[in-house]
């Protein structure tokens, strides 16, 4: 596997959407705290493709990878 620099920037936070190319996002929270946020979703908000996932700080490093 080898990093989507194209699509994702190097902390994997997604900079466009891998299927259509949009530049804008939703993000759902998906886990929280007393009001903090602790986990979220994020999906291309044109296509709604699922495109990256925040949880404790980190973004998900799975979707910035992609398969030789």
């Amino acid at each position: 596997m080898k990093f989507d620099s194209e699509n994702y920037n190097e902390d994997c936070s997604p900079k466009k959407c891998k299927i259509c190319g949009c530049l804008e996002f939703n993000e759902t929270t998906k886990d929280s705290l007393e009001g903090i946020v602790l986990e979220y979703k994020i999906n291309c908000s044109k296509c709604g493709a699922f495109i990256g996932y925040w949880a404790h700080g980190h973004f998900e490093p799975c979707f910035a990878c992609e398969d030789l």
